[in-house]
């Protein structure tokens, strides 16, 4: 079975108010992760407009590229970059788990949390990715085009119930050519995103805390199901 490589993973947290200006806040949100953001923040002039609440303002980074923290006026998201061709989310996921907290621990301090997101996204090299991708169609289905894929791209959704949350349940597949350390530049193969949210609009009366982070992003990875797809993926 074909390995997969971390590119990254992501933590996100959505807010019910704005972070009127991200700006001003990036130092003592630095000071909440221990002064890892080193390098010189990245700071975007975003119009005060509705439609770009979500757009980052605040870029930090560590110097070692491998930490990135975005803050926009509606959501905040916490990057660990892979590092490498062996790059695994095990590797990482002590890291994520404990900024993680202390993202969502400063942000609860001052804002009402609307809902949270966990998103890992793997690379795995395949130098055919295209027809690689349709073997998750249905056969009857790949019947009704002539000629070789072209294109290949596939999203499901699903909606899950997880630690009594309403949970979306997405997987991305899809062709990509990435440059990755340790592979040649412009390496072709096949990405796969697996993002979990929980939906604000299904748990109303439920009150996200810093202890349901933690059991959310463990039990989400245990809902990966990478060797599955990859079972599928190369008919394995």
């Amino acid at each position: 079975m074909k390995g997969e490589t971390l590119i990254n993973t992501q933590f996100s947290v959505f807010l019910e108010g704005l972070i009127e200006k991200p700006e001003d806040i990036w130092q003592d949100m630095n000071a909440s992760f221990g002064g890892i953001f080193v390098s010189p923040p990245l700071i975007i002039q975003v119009p005060q407009d509705p439609n770009l609440y979500e757009v980052p303002i605040v870029q930090l980074r560590s110097k070692n590229g491998i930490f990135v923290l975005n803050i926009a006026r509606k959501r905040a998201d916490f990057f660990i970059k892979g590092q490498g061709r062996d790059a695994r989310f095990e590797t990482v996921e002590e890291d994520l788990l404990n900024k993680s907290l202390l993202l969502f621990d400063k942000l609860d301090s001052f804002l009402s949390i609307q809902w949270i997101g966990f998103v890992s996204r793997f690379f795995i090299e395949e130098g055919e990715p295209k027809k690689i991708i349709t073997n998750v169609l249905n056969p009857e289905f790949q019947k009704i085009y002539k000629g070789s894929a072209f294109e290949t791209f596939t999203r499901y959704v699903s909606r899950m119930e997880l630690l009594g949350y309403v949970v979306n349940n997405f997987t991305e597949i899809q062709q990509i050519r990435a440059k990755v350390v340790g592979y040649n530049d412009d390496v072709l193969g096949i990405l796969i995103t697996r993002d979990f949210n929980t939906r604000p609009e299904d748990n109303k009366e439920k009150k996200i805390t810093g202890s349901f982070v933690k059991d959310f992003i463990l039990e989400s990875e245990k809902n990966f199901e990478l060797e599955k797809i990859k079972e599928i993926l190369w008919k394995q």
